[in-house]
This record gives C-alpha cells, structure tokens and sequence, in this order.
C-alpha cells in the first residue's frame, strides 16, 4: 500500500475532532444529568442541541489546508489509473501532445538564439549596434548592407564622438599547417576595440592588443574555445606555442570564453590580428579603397540618443567618401542605419531569419491540431464514461469535481507529452544546428530558458486540451442517463467533435499547401539555367600566399598554372581553367565605350572576368556566335574580350557585336570582341544575368590567379581525393587545399528555400498524421455508437458496400468542408509569403489540387478500419443490445 503522508495527518486530525466532539457532548450530557434529567434522555439531548456531528466532522474535514492537496492526489490517482486502463488512448494523446510540444520547443530554441538572445558574453547589449549602410539600387530603391571598406571603418573610428568604441571584423577561412598535415580553419580577423566593446573577458590568457595589429609586427593569435579543447586537449600550457597559419608561425597568446563566437553565430577557431589582412588577403585590403568586406561594430556612449548617432554616423560615412567620383550617385544618398547586434533582427535580415519565423508560426499550428485532436479524444472519452459521470453525481460529486477530474488528466497528459517534447527537442537540435545555426553547440539550444518555454506551453496545452471537453461535459445533462443501456449511454450528437477534426484538417491544409509551394520554388530555383553546366564541376582553391609568395606576385600565379597542369593529368579530367576570383561570385565593374556612341549617363555597367584557357569548355558555357579564345590569345599583348549575350543586347541592340575596337575600362587600345556566349548569373542564383565582359588573364597583370576550376567526366565528389593529391603534389609545403563541388558551392543561396520545403513538408506531414489520427478515432466511435442501427440497416438487407459507402461519405464530407477551408485560409495568408517563393504563385492551382487529393486519399484510409469494422457487426447481436 503507498504512503500518503496527507492521509496519516488527515486521520490523525480528524480523530482528534472527534474526540473533542464527544468530550463536548459528554460534558453537556452531565451538565443536564445534574438538572435531573435520565442519563439516556440526557445523551439524546445534548446531540439535538449539537447538531449532525458527522456533518461537523465533515465541515471540519474540507476546511483543512491540506484538504485540497489531499482531493487532488486523489484526482491525479484515478485519472493515472485510468490513463493505464486505456493505453491506446494514453499513447495517442501523449504522442499528439508531444509532437506538437516538442515542434514549438525546438523552434523556440532556434528563434530564441538567432533573434532573441545576446549573443554569449556580451555585456551591455542594448548599446551595441551593427552599423549597416543603406545605398540607393540601380532600380531606384534602396538596400542595406552590413559590409563596408577599412576607410569606413577608421572614418567612424576617428569622426564619431557617440561612439564609445568602434571595431570591425571579418571570417575568413585560412590554411594551418602544410602537406598531409594541413587544415582548414575558421579565423575571424578582428580588431582589438571588439573584445573591449563587448566586454568579454578570455578564459586563458589575454586578446591581442592595438601594437600588434601591425602586419609587420609580432603575429600573435586567440584560440576559440572549442578549437582549444580540440587542438591543445585544454591544456592551460597553450600560452606561448605557436600555430602556423598562412606560412607563418603565430603564438597563442590567450583562449577565448567558452560558448562565445562573436555576434555572427558561426563558428570560429581563431582570432587573429585585422592587420593580419594584408598576409591573409592581399596587398590593398586595408587601403581606402580596398574594398567592401568589413563588419562594423560600436557601443553608443551612455545617454546619446540612437537617431542622433545615427545622423552622426552617417556624417562622418559621407565626409570620409565627399572625394570619390561615385559621391554624388552613391555615397551623397546614402545613411547609417544602427542595427541591434545580432544581424538576424535585421534591418537587413537574412533570409533564414524570414524563413525560421514563418516556420515558428508553423510549429504552432501543429500546436493547435495537436490540442484538436487531444480535445476530440478526450471528449469522445468522455462521451463513453458517460454512465460514470452520471453515478459519481447521483453519489454526491459535485460537477466542479467532475471537471477538476478533466483538468487533471489532461495535465497528466500534458505532462508526459512535455517529456516526450524534450526527447525530441533534444534528437532535432542538431539539425536545427545544422541548419539554422552552425556556429553553437546543440547543448546550447537546450537550456533553462528552453525548459521554461516547454513548461508554460505544456501548461497552455493542458488548459487548451481540456476546457472545451469540460464545459461540454458541465453542461451536459446526465440524470437521464442512469436507467439507459451502455449502448443508449453514448448515443450524443458529435457536432463539436466533427467540428474539431473539420479545423484538424484545415490547418492540415494551410500547413501542406505552404509546403506544396516550398517544394515548388525550390524545384524552380535548381532548374534556373545559370549558364553554366555545375553538375560535373570542382573549385579548388588554396592559399598560395602561405608558401612566402605574395599574393600579387607572379610566382603565385606559376604555381596555379603548375597546379592546373598536375589536375589535367588525374584520369576522369575532361577540362580544367584558372580565373582571377570565383566564377558567379567575383569580377570587376568595367566601362565599355564603342566608336561612334555616346553611353548616356545610368547605363549599365558590365563586370569583367578575368579567365584562363579552356574556360568556357570548363564551365559548360555555350558558345552563341564568334569564337572562343584560342592560345593566342592569352599573350600578354593580345587585346580581345568575349562578351555575354547581354552584353552584346545592350551595347550592340541592332549591331553586330563582333565589333573590331572597343575600349575597356582605361585602356585606350582597341580591345576586339571575339565571341559571344550564354549568360551568366552574376552573382546569385535568383539574381539578374549579365552583363559580363571575358578577358584573358595574361591580358591583364593586375589579376591574380585565386582559383582552379575542373571538370570531371563523372560524379565530382569521387575524385576529389586524387585531384587534392595530384594539386598538393606540386610542392611538399602547400597548404590546404580546398576542394568542393559548384553544386555545394551554391548550396547555401538555396538554403532559405530547402528549409521552407524541408520544414513544412515535416510539420505537414505531422499534422496529416494528427488529422489522420482524429478522423480515425472519430469514426471508429461513430461506428461503436450506431452499431444498432448498422445492425437494422443489415437486417433489412444492406449490403457491405452500403455500410461501407455509410461510413465514407461521413469522413469525405468532414474531409472536405476542413479542405475548402484550408484552402480558403491559404489564399488569404498567401501574400504574406509571396517574397518567399520563386517562379510560382501563392495560389498556385496545381499545388492547391494536389494538397486536396492528399488529403482525400489519407480520409479514405483513415477510414477503411472503421468501415471494415462496421461491416463486420452481427445484425443478431447489434439488436439484441441494450
């Protein structure tokens, strides 16, 4: 027997009530034996005067603290009890309950670490910004960007009085170590302002300082923590080794904090010196115009307003750019924008950040047809144990009981599905770390913050689950009930339960339907024709730069041209080139003038590429008219370019665009076109094609080989471990070598859309099952409660066909009518994702067809059990039923 320390105290009291009540009516009792009256007359009296003692030891019970703990360890007995009586019910309803949890607590964890939470250790957060600048759009709007030059950068370091501190940073990916042994490592390239401005303190040792951001000086670096624990084994010794990064030795000079990865939310191995950058990069990038690749960071000083920092921002980003000959198209309409320092809040947000808050919302609305169909199964329990409920009332429970008892065993139920919720929160956060957030650790998405959310949501669904079950039930007259049969007892209209799998299947609708359109654009963006072939195409790339080259030198580039030789040579290479930067991700804005025209002002302005021999064979670029470039042509002196077709459509409309002389940029020598080929996407999957200008190499010293492109005749990713070999085998001490696939190169511009499509295809599939579940217990109770009439009907001579035909119209018409108004929903909600989706309409007819034949298909098999289950009863027993 259990122990119940409520009921040892709840016993003790009340024996020692009802002493004190029997020593009362003694004392009374003698008090009237005094007066005369006959002991037995004297005992009657003093209870009349009393009063029903059982009553009083009654009143007595329930006005005790702990009485109520006591009435609800009862309640939360029983409903366990009756959990266990009905394991069906119990898994159904705890599996419902945990997937909708656990949808909405992994999703919490991603929302919360990408939009909500500081980023770890930093202090002061809420006069931190990102400084974004807004520039006006060849379109005539505008866009915000978070990159800026190193001029920038030193412009609001110097001219900014609201700023306490400014710093800037960029990741960058470098080579450690050399041969077999080399490595790629994930460095951020920071200047010291951003450890003081965040306010973090190193685990080990210290950050590098403001002397030793030189170039020239002393290479010094700080360990990421994780990257510490990995290399070094946590050894606290680390401080003073050194680690080679880029060809040269760098000593370690502190650990960084545990957790902490800056404010971009990726990981990092290694900080190093921002004046590190003309050793990692090339000569230049710290140059006024070297460029946009910098991340700026400040803290507003204490008490300046942040739209005055802002103006000042934008002052000193206009003074530091009033001599550029782009100022007054550019620069002069541009302003700073003060961001929170977590990119994802915007106000240029990533397309992950959209994407993950419209999974968010997602991830409730199984919530909600999780709690539908608990509800339904909870009332259609109910409507089974109707006969108990009426006894237990005839019995004296009051109906705040009854429903008590309701709240109690949908709590149980929530409970158990809140544990269910954190298996899985705690199975998916890797792969919401894979997708959302590659740079923190899966533990760091299970946190005490997390524990509460699935607390109060688990609360919320509880209270969701169970109130329409019990205010249908208080409601519910039940005297009648008690002279019926079993079969009588459950006979109820099911107008609310049809009405909950109706909204089921609804949401079920939306959900799939946003799925549907997901699938739709991301099959749309892998069938945009890029102008290129990538299914059979390797970048390789490394960091020549590391072997005491510097990156502009020729020997740099003799090393590529040693390397393109050695990959023709691997057995399966069909073509292999070199470009000066990465084809679809680099080039250089480059005016074109014809003889005889004029180019008005607000003309497009091509980009060159500067490119290497066999090129167009490489990449799968289809030749349109001309010639592509011969030997001869990548001499030194030779002065020829190939343009793309939209190139050729707008500088040559109605000419030929084989044109003999044309100038390029500065050169005032007649550069002749050559050729004509595809377009070319230029910098984004989805983005606008051309126009793109080709030029040799050779053509142009100031391009520096960064990058070998190959083509293999088969499946790329099998012969990436023999063209590393073959690449590497140029000399014993080059670095890492990177090799990837194009089709993984571009993987991540198809993010946004693989997310969407992967996540709501999850989550509507999940509430497909849900829906399925809550049609399929709504119709096997349909066929227990008209079992009677099913027996009749078979009596009477119906056949099996009819029966079934019965039972099917039953769930099409739920079916649909949750159908129409999903789809009815969807249309309205779907603007609201348009920007989302590409190469297809929110209202797609196809995609709305296909959602409802699904759904029509999963009705008829939730339905086949039911049916054959009601073909089954025997006429003779159904009628001989009570």
């Amino acid at each position: 027997m259990t122990w119940n320390p409520f009921k040892r105290w709840a016993r003790r009291s009340d024996d020692d009530f009802s002493d004190e009540v029997e020593s009362h009516l003694a004392m009374e009792a003698e008090r009237l034996v005094r007066g005369g009256m006959s002991e037995d007359d004297a005992h009657h009296a003093a209870r009349r005067v009393f009063g029903n003692a059982t009553v009083a030891r009654e009143h007595f019970h329930e006005s005790r603290r702990w009485s109520a703990l006591e009435s609800l360890a009862q309640d939360v007995r029983y409903g366990l009890r009756g959990l266990r009586r009905t394991p069906g019910f119990t898994a159904i309803a705890v599996a419902s309950l945990a997937i909708g949890i656990g949808a909405n607590t992994t999703m919490f964890g991603a929302i919360d670490a990408l939009l909500v939470r500081t980023p770890a250790h930093v202090q002061d957060a809420t006069r931190v910004h990102r400084v974004y600048f807004e520039q006006p759009t060849l379109g005539g709007g505008t866009e915000a960007t978070a990159t800026a030059g190193y001029k920038t950068y030193t412009s609001l370091r110097d001219g900014v009085r609201g700023f306490e501190a400014v710093g800037a940073f960029w990741a960058k990916t470098v080579s450690s170590g050399r041969g077999q042994d080399a490595r790629p490592i994930d460095a951020v390239l920071a200047t010291p302002s951003v450890f003081t401005l965040l306010g973090v303190q190193p685990a080990l040792g210290r950050f590098f300082a403001a002397s030793e951001e030189r170039d020239d000086g002393d290479h010094v670096a700080v360990l990421g923590y994780d990257a510490w624990r990995a290399w070094f084994s946590g050894d606290s010794a680390v401080l003073g080794r050194t680690i080679d990064v880029a060809g040269l030795p760098y000593v370690i000079v502190g650990v960084a904090p545990e957790g902490f990865i800056g404010v971009n939310l990726s990981r990092v191995d290694l900080w190093l010196p921002l004046g590190a950058a003309t050793r990692l990069l090339s000569p230049g990038v710290l140059d006024p115009g070297g460029g946009y690749w910098l991340q700026i960071i400040g803290k507003r000083r204490a008490g300046m307003p942040l739209q005055q920092l802002a103006a000042e921002v934008t002052s000193a980003y206009r003074d530091a750019w009033r001599t550029s000959r782009r100022y007054a198209e550019t620069y002069a309409k541009s302003r700073a924008i003060l961001g929170p320092v977590a990119d994802a809040r915007g106000p240029a947000p990533s397309a992950d950040a959209k994407v993950s808050i419209w999974v968010a919302a997602v991830s409730f609305l199984v919530l909600l047809i999780a709690c539908a169909n608990v509800a339904n199964l909870l009332l259609l329990r109910g409507l089974t144990r109707s006969r108990e409920t009426a006894l237990r009332l005839s019995l004296g429970a009051s109906r705040w009981r009854i429903m008590r008892q309701w709240l109690v065993d949908s709590a149980l139920l929530a409970a158990a599905g809140a544990a269910g919720a954190l298996l899985l929160a705690r199975w998916s956060a890797t792969a919401m770390k894979t997708l959302l957030l590659p740079g923190t650790s899966s533990a760091s998405l299970l946190d005490p913050r997390l524990l509460f959310f699935t607390a109060i949501v688990a609360v919320g669904t509880a209270a969701l689950a169970s109130v329409v079950p019990a205010l249908a039930m208080a409601r519910r007259d039940f005297q009648p009930l008690l002279g019926a049969g079993r079969v009588a007892g459950i006979r109820q209209r099911l107008a609310l339960q049809r009405a909950l799998i109706t909204g089921q299947v609804a949401l079920a609708t939306l959900l799939l339907v946003g799925a549907g359109l997901f699938v739709t654009s991301l099959r749309n963006v892998r069938a945009i024709d890029l102008g290129l072939d990538v299914d059979h195409l390797l970048y390789v790339s490394a960091d020549v730069g590391s072997r005491g080259q510097k990156a502009s030198d020729s020997s740099a580039n003799a090393t590529y041209q040693e390397m393109l030789e050695s990959a023709r040579r691997v057995p399966g290479v069909t073509h292999a080139t070199l470009t000066a930067g990465e084809p679809l991700a680099s080039g250089w804005a480059i005016s074109l003038a014809r003889r005889g025209v004029t180019l008005q002002p607000g003309d497009r302005v091509p980009f060159a590429r500067a490119v290497g021999t066999d090129y167009f064979e490489t990449m799968g670029t289809a030749l349109r008219r001309g010639r592509l470039f011969t030997a001869a042509d990548h001499a030194p002196n030779a002065h020829v370019a190939i343009v793309d077709e939209a190139t050729a459509k707008h500088f040559w409309p109605t000419d030929d665009p084989l044109d003999p002389c044309v100038h390029l940029g500065d050169d005032n020598s007649c550069t002749q076109i050559v050729g004509v080929v595809a377009n070319t996407v230029l910098w984004e999957v989805t983005g606008e094609k051309g126009l793109v200008v080709y030029v040799p190499i050779e053509a142009h010293p100031s391009q520096t080989v960064t990058m070998l492109e190959v083509r293999t005749s088969g499946d790329p990713t099998t012969s990436i471990a023999t063209v590393r070999q073959a690449v590497s085998s140029v000399s014993p001490d080059l670095p890492w070598v990177d090799i990837q696939p194009v089709s993984d190169r571009l993987s991540p511009q198809l993010k946004p859309w693989r997310l969407g499509a992967s996540m709501f295809t999850a989550f509507g599939v999940l509430a497909l099952c849900l829906a399925a579940v809550g049609l399929y217990g709504l119709l096997s109770y349909m066929v227990a409660q008209r079992t009677h009439e099913i027996g009749v009907r078979k009596a009477l001579g119906a056949s099996d066909g009819g029966v079934i035909r019965m039972v099917l119209f039953g769930s099409l018409g739920m079916t649909l009518a949750g159908v129409a108004g999903g789809v009815l929903i969807a249309l309205g909600a779907g603007r609201l994702v348009a920007n989302q989706l590409y190469g297809v309409s929110p209202r797609d007819p196809a995609v709305m067809a296909l959602c409802v034949g699904v759904l029509v298909v999963v009705a008829i098999v939730a339905c086949i059990a039911p049916a054959r289950r009601a073909t089954r009863v025997d006429p003779m027993v159904a009628l001989r039923a009570d």
